[in-house]
């Protein structure tokens, strides 16, 4: 009887400790899978991001900051929109394709308008864009008082067909 009662107990311990030698062997090799999935840094889309002046400012305004994107996080700077003192949108540059990342700069003519006409310009230069590169879902990175005019474009109504934010950042990639 002590005999079949240590079988009993050595048949249970080597089962016991195969059975978990295999689950820590699955573990480890799931652990080691997932290690080696290599995982981009970057944001890798082609949601438009528009840089954003402020009070006072220029395409110098931003010029640093499309740079360092361009640098570090694989974007690229496509399109210039320049909004004239009466409101005109000028579109220069090219986007092509399925650009990773693009970058869209807008640059007010009138740099000393009010926070509510930027807003309204903003609105304009994202719709004129929107018409020629269809997108759903932008990005807004904002310099000081740029920041002010497009959290007021946001909180302003726009049209249902008007592209949803997704990201909004005051002075620094990625959004």
């Amino acid at each position: 009887m002590k005999q079949i009662k240590w079988w009993l107990v050595a048949v249970l311990l080597v089962v016991g400790l195969t059975g978990c030698g295999s689950q820590t062997t699955k573990q480890q090799a799931t652990q080691r899978a997932a290690s080696t999935k290599k995982i981009s840094p970057y944001v890798n889309q082609q949601t438009p991001t528009f840089y954003v002046h402020g009070f006072q400012g220029s395409a110098k305004s931003t010029n640093t900051l499309i740079a360092h994107a361009e640098k570090t996080a694989h974007a690229h700077k496509v399109l210039v929109a320049t909004v004239s003192t009466s409101g005109q949108v000028t579109l220069t540059g090219k986007w092509r394709g399925r650009v990773r990342n693009p970058i869209i700069q807008v640059v007010f003519k009138n740099n000393l308008a009010q926070y509510d006409q930027q807003s309204a310009w903003l609105a304009k230069v994202i719709t004129t864009v929107q018409q020629q590169h269809a997108f759903k879902r932008y990005n807004i990175v904002a310099h000081s008082a740029g920041c002010v005019a497009s959290v007021n474009m946001l909180m302003t109504q726009q049209t249902t067909t008007f592209p949803k934010i997704n990201k909004v950042s005051n002075d620094r990639w990625p959004v």
